[in-house]
This record gives structure tokens, C-alpha cells and sequence, in this order.
């Protein structure tokens, strides 16, 4: 007569905590590599908005005959993961002189919530020197412009003056943007001021324009640099 033998095993609690660990580790494994590169290199690009940053800077280089060359240089550096398309840019520079009197104005605001004070010297009516504007496709034009990631395009100006009549160079700028595998666009033509310089105020206007278009800049001043 056979009789049958039944052999149970018990796994230890320590080798149960072998195995919680060991599965622990392939998950996060497994989350760390669709992190890399799923969400990192796909996902996050194709959602993730332009990221474009705008360096200005001004040289000047004395000429014969007391005159000077000004250059106005305008980087377009994309740190973002995602490649833009430039929608517009406009760039008005503007001479300002300075008197040796002093300002006594009070407090005035300049946009919504924000106040400055310059008791500083009185500067003069600033006056026109040079104007910029260009559009790309996303506001209606057929020419393309993109920029790639951490890549860098700068767009130099240059105008002759005469050295010595004014103090600095004042800036102000417009730019818009938006992805460039965004294919909406919305009609723009820039818009001529009263002294010849185009329109910043009405291209920052175009903010939201259509989904997806970005656009900004510095109404008063983009920057002040001396001459």
C-alpha cells in the first residue's frame, strides 16, 4: 500500500522581504525609465510652453570726423525643450539727453500696480533714431523663423550719429511667439507712431491673439545704455 507524502515550505520573513524589495526596486526602476524617456523626451516637450529669452546690448565705436557708429544687438536664445517659432519683433532705439536739472515729479504709475519715482536729472524729449520691425508666419507672413533649443540668433542693428549728442540709448521692444509645431495664425500688420518708430504697444496687444501665441515686451523701456 502507497501512502502519499505532502512537503510544505515556508518562506521566511526574511526572504519575504527579499522579494518586497526586489519588486520595489523593478517598479521604481520601471517609473525612473518611463521618466526618462517617455515623459522627459516626449510627453514634456509636446506640452511645454516657449521659452524664450531676449538678451539687448548696445556697443558704439567712435568714427572719423567725430561721428559713431551705434549697433543695437538683439539675442534670441531658446532655453526651453521645444523648438519657437518667432512671430514679430519690433525694436525702437531713442536718444535721450540729460540736463543738469533735477526732477521734482511725484510718484507716477506706469502700468497696472506699478508706481516709479526718478528724482534724478531731467531727460529730454527722446528722439527717434532707429526702427525695427519684422513679422514672421504666425502673424501672417510667409517667411519662417524658428528657433531651435539652446540655440541663440541675433538679429544687430546699426545707425551713424553724431558723437556727443546724447547721453544714453533707450530701448523699447515687442516680441511674439509660439511653438513651432503651432500652425495657427492671425493677421498683423505693424503700426507706424506719430514720430516714425513702429508700434510696440499694439504687437504686445496681440498677447493671446490665437491660442498658443505669446507676446511681450517693454513698453516704457526695454533698457537705458550709455553712448
Amino acid at each position: 500500500m502507497s501512502r502519499e507524502v505532502h512537503v510544505y515550505s515556508h518562506t521566511s520573513p526574511l526572504a519575504q522581504w527579499r522579494q518586497i524589495v526586489e519588486i520595489a526596486a523593478l517598479v521604481i526602476a520601471a517609473i525612473w525609465a518611463f521618466y526618462q524617456f517617455v515623459y522627459k523626451e516626449r510627453i514634456k516637450p509636446a506640452s511645454e510652453a516657449p521659452n524664450l529669452q531676449i538678451v539687448r546690448s548696445v556697443a558704439h565705436e567712435a568714427l572719423p570726423r567725430g561721428k559713431e557708429l551705434v549697433t543695437v544687438s538683439i539675442a534670441l536664445k531658446n532655453v526651453g525643450t521645444a523648438p519657437v517659432a518667432m512671430g514679430g519683433l519690433i525694436v525702437d532705439a531713442y536718444g535721450i539727453r540729460y540736463s543738469d536739472r533735477t526732477s521734482d515729479a511725484t510718484p507716477a504709475e506706469r502700468t497696472n500696480g506699478l508706481r516709479t519715482g526718478d528724482y534724478g536729472l531731467v531727460d529730454s524729449k527722446p528722439v527717434l533714431l532707429y526702427t525695427y520691425s519684422a513679422v514672421w508666419v504666425p502673424l501672417g507672413s510667409q517667411r519662417p523663423f524658428v528657433v531651435l533649443p539652446q540655440d541663440t540668433f541675433t538679429i544687430p542693428m546699426s545707425f551713424v550719429i553724431h558723437g556727443g549728442t546724447y547721453d544714453t540709448l533707450r530701448l523699447t521692444l515687442a516680441r511674439c511667439d509660439q511653438r513651432a509645431d503651432t500652425t495657427l495664425v492671425t493677421q498683423y500688420t505693424p503700426r507706424l507712431l506719430k514720430d516714425g518708430g513702429f508700434d510696440v504697444a499694439s504687437m504686445i496687444a496681440e498677447n493671446n491673439a490665437h491660442p498658443g501665441l505669446e507676446c511681450g515686451g517693454t513698453l516704457y523701456t526695454g533698457g537705458e545704455f550709455a553712448l
